[in-house]
């Protein structure tokens, strides 16, 4: 029997075992796979969504358990094309270095903000306890979720306080067709050397696949 499931504000039909995982279900049928696998066991935070505005671990939750109930992956937090605060954030802070914890962050970083939206650094910290980031980039990724913060609540109009990077007089490379990053005249340093129109599999714009900024093409990586 169909499950249904709501992903984004979209209604799916999905034909699969009640017992499958939300996490198999999210990538292998619907295509979103900017919610990752980890470890599998719901210890490292990288498989994070949220369930009614809770952060949850995808790959530990049944299917029977999220029936009908409004699931928000991190292809669902920008609205009308524009970035959520805390993706925003996190590239303007450089809150990422390979970038596979960022999507589990940025999804509880979202789920915290909604519950207090002026947490301490404290709170943020407790509140991202569940989230391992493996190149040990906290520092950064707590700044970025206290600017957004601070941005959502209309506290700082200019910059935030994390650090990021200018580089408007930069000529814009060929390959790359900006989104909101070439609109503010940034790009992350190391997003602009790891792309290379060499790389044949880079269709989708290294930012959507990990799920924290605008596409670059509208080509699909899976």
């Amino acid at each position: 029997m169909p499950i249904e499931l709501v992903v984004n504000g979209v209604r799916h039909s999905v034909d699969a075992q009640p017992d499958r995982t939300l996490l198999i279900v999210l990538r292998d049928e619907l295509n979103l796979t900017g919610t990752k696998y980890g470890c599998g066991e719901g210890q490292c935070g990288a498989c994070t969504v949220m369930l009614e505005d809770r952060a949850l671990r995808s790959c530990q939750t049944k299917l029977s358990a999220v029936e009908g109930k409004r699931i928000t992956t991190i292809e669902g937090l920008e609205e009308h094309g524009r970035l959520h605060p805390l993706q925003e954030a996190f590239l303007e802070a450089d809150a990422m270095q390979c970038a596979y914890c960022t999507p589990g962050m940025i999804i509880s970083g979202a789920a915290l903000l909604k519950r207090n939206p002026n947490p301490s650094e404290t709170e943020i910290r407790h509140g991202i306890a569940g989230n391992l980031c493996r190149c040990t980039g906290y520092l950064t990724i707590v700044r970025a979720i206290r600017a957004a913060a601070e941005r959502m609540n209309g506290t700082r109009e200019a910059a935030y306080n994390a650090t990021h990077r200018t580089v408007s007089n930069s000529p814009v490379p060929p390959w790359l067709s900006f989104g909101t990053a070439s609109r503010r005249g940034w790009i992350p340093s190391h997003f602009e050397q790891s792309l290379n129109p060499a790389l044949p599999g880079l269709s989708l714009g290294v930012f959507r696949h990990f799920g924290t900024a605008a596409c670059v093409s509208r080509k699909r990586l899976a």
